[in-house]
């Protein structure tokens, strides 16, 4: 069976796989969150009032109590969430905010990437 398999999957797709695999991974295990720089990314590219700023920041914290995000999250993160039941014990309103954090978050991470500051986390 095993032949059968290794036989089935290109060389040169599973180096791919293998190495998006093993850098997902290390990403994955690199840092926790930086809320100070989110926080004021989010006031130099968001034109929000500071409060809204504060909640975001805090719904950020509660999702990474609830799910940790180890990465920049994305959609499997947002999926994982969900499925938590802490989660879903929220009410909708709360659960519409901590996925806005999320989203936000991301777009820090995509922004600070793109600026070459390498990874969102600390």
């Amino acid at each position: 069976m095993e032949q059968m398999i290794g036989n089935a999957v290109p060389v040169k797709l599973a180096e791919f796989v293998a190495k998006a695999l093993r850098d997902h991974i290390k990403e994955c295990e690199s840092g926790t969150v930086d809320y100070q720089r989110f926080l004021s990314w989010l006031h130099k590219s968001h034109s929000l009032s500071e409060r809204t700023v504060r909640d975001t920041v805090s719904r950020l914290k509660r999702a990474n109590a609830i799910c940790e995000i180890k990465a920049v999250p994305d959609t499997y993160y947002v999926f994982k969430l969900e499925q938590s039941p802490e989660y879903k014990s929220l009410a909708a309103t709360v659960r519409s905010q901590v996925k806005r954090a999320v989203s936000l978050y991301a777009g820090y991470c995509e922004d600070t990437q793109k600026q070459g500051g390498g990874s969102c986390a600390s």
